[in-house]
C-alpha cells in the first residue's frame, strides 16, 4: 500500500500488512533518479513545454474569481436544471452536482447528450455550457431546448453558440477564449455558479469566493518549484508513470475521479479508468481480487475528509482487501476542511498529475490531435 497522506487512514495500516510511505529518499530508491531530476529541472519545463500548458493550470484560481464576478439575468421559478454538455464543458456541472446534492433542494442533472431528457418543462432551467461554442452537442441540446420552448442560458467563449444565442436572444455569459477547454474549468466554473445562484440553486458564489485562497495555496504546494521530496502531485506521478491508473472515490466525489481520469487522457496520453465506491464494490472488485493478475493497472483511492458511516466502512475494508492481495493502492487524503475545499484540492491535484506524468513520458501536454481529427470526421 503506498500512502501519499496518512490522516485518516492510521486504522487501515493497524489491520494490514506493512506500508510504504513515499517520502523523503524513498523516491530515489523506488524510481531512477533521472526520473526524480527530470520532475525537479525547473529550466527544462520550458524547453519541453513549449504552449505553455502549465501557465493555463495555474490560472485556474484566477479564472475562477474573474467569472465569480460575471452577472446573470435573474431565473424565477425554477424547479429543476439541466446542465448540458459534453467532454471538459460538462465537467463543470459534474463537480457543481457533486456539491450541490447533500446540501440544495434544486433538482439539478449533468445532461451529455444532444437532446433534453422527457421530464424537461416550464419549470426547467437549461444550461448550454461549451467552451469553444462549435461543440456540435451542445449545439444540438441549444436547439432542442429552444423548440421545446424551454428557458434557455449559454456558456461559451464564442463561436456558433454565442451567435446563434445573440440571434435568439438568448441570455448568455462569454468566457475568455484562447486556452485549451480542459483549462477553462475555473472559467465555466464560475459562470456555472453565477448561473445557479440566480436559479436559487444555493450560495455558490460566496462559497467558492471563500475558498480560494484555500485553492492558491494548494496549487503553490503542487508546482514545478516544490521539489518531489515535498511535492504531493510529483510523488504520485512517479508512483503512477509507467501503470495504467484506476482512480477510485466515494459517489460523494465522483467529478473529481473523472477529472483525473479525463485529465490523465487528454495531457499523458495515457489510458486511465474511474470506479465509484460502492458501486466498485459489486463488480470492479471481483476483477481486481479474483483475477490472475492485473497487468499494469494501477489502484489509487482519493478520500475526502468527510465520509457517510457506511461509505467510510466499505471504502477502508475495499483499501484493506486490496492491500492483502499485493495491489499497492495509492491512497491520496484530500486536503480540506470541507467538501468545496476537498473537491477544489482534488482538481488541482489531479491536474498537477497528470502535467508531471506528461513530463515523465516527455509528451507535449497541449495537443489533442485525435480529438481535432473526430470532430472533424463528424463534420463532414
Amino acid at each position: 500500500m503506498v500512502v501519499l497522506s496518512t490522516s485518516g487512514i492510521a486504522s487501515i495500516q493497524n489491520r494490514t500488512r506493512p506500508t510504504k510511505c513515499l517520502k523523503g529518499l524513498l523516491y530515489e530508491e523506488m524510481n531512477p533518479a533521472c526520473m526524480v531530476e527530470k520532475l525537479d529541472d525547473l529550466p527544462g519545463y520550458s524547453v519541453w513545454d513549449q504552449s505553455n500548458m502549465l501557465s493555463q493550470f495555474e490560472g485556474f484560481v484566477i479564472h475562477i474569481k474573474d467569472a465569480l464576478g460575471y452577472i446573470a439575468p435573474p431565473f424565477s421559478d425554477v424547479s429543476s436544471i439541466c446542465l448540458c454538455g459534453i467532454g471538459g464543458s460538462a465537467m463543470c456541472g459534474d463537480i457543481m452536482l457533486d456539491y450541490l446534492a447533500p446540501i440544495s433542494d434544486m433538482y439539478v442533472s449533468v445532461i451529455r447528450s444532444v437532446s433534453l431528457p422527457k421530464w424537461a418543462n416550464a419549470g426547467t432551467l437549461v444550461v448550454v455550457i461549451s467552451y469553444s461554442g462549435n461543440t456540435k452537442e451542445a449545439l444540438d441540446v441549444f436547439h432542442d431546448s429552444l423548440s421545446k420552448g424551454l428557458r434557455t442560458v449559454c456558456i461559451s467563449s464564442g463561436g456558433e453558440l454565442i451567435r446563434k444565442a445573440k440571434e435568439k436572444g438568448v441570455p448568455f455569459i462569454q468566457v475568455p477564449a484562447g486556452i485549451q477547454p480542459r483549462a477553462a474549468l475555473g472559467y465555466l466554473l464560475g459562470s456555472v455558479a453565477v448561473i445557479l445562484d440566480s436559479a436559487g440553486a444555493g450560495s455558490l458564489v460566496r462559497a467558492m469566493n471563500d475558498v480560494i485562497p484555500f485553492i492558491r495555496s494548494a496549487q503553490e504546494k503542487l508546482s514545478p518549484s516544490v521539489p518531489v521530496s515535498a511535492n504531493a502531485a510529483k510523488k504520485i506521478a512517479l508512483t503512477l508513470n509507467g501503470h495504467v491508473p484506476t482512480v477510485f472515490c466515494p459517489r460523494s466525489i465522483r467529478s473529481v475521479a473523472v477529472r483525473w481520469q479525463n485529465q490523465i487522457n487528454e495531457n499523458a496520453k495515457m489510458v486511465a479508468f474511474t470506479g465509484e465506491i460502492p458501486e466498485m464494490n459489486h463488480n470492479q472488485m471481483v476483477a481486481w481480487l479474483s483475477a490472475n493478475g492485473v497487468g499494469k493497472c494501477k489502484p489509487v483511492f482519493l478520500i475526502p475528509s468527510e465520509l457517510e458511516p457506511t461509505v467510510k466502512k466499505m471504502t477502508l475494508v475495499t483499501i484493506q482487501m486490496f492491500n492483502e492481495r499485493g495491489l499497492d493502492p495509492v491512497l491520496v487524503q484530500l486536503d480540506g476542511r470541507s467538501m468545496l475545499e476537498n473537491l477544489f484540492y482534488g482538481l488541482v491535484l489531479g491536474d498537477m498529475v497528470s502535467y508531471y506524468l506528461a513530463r515523465l513520458r516527455d509528451v507535449d501536454p497541449t495537443p489533442v490531435d485525435v480529438i481535432a481529427e473526430f470532430k472533424q470526421r463528424i463534420s463532414n
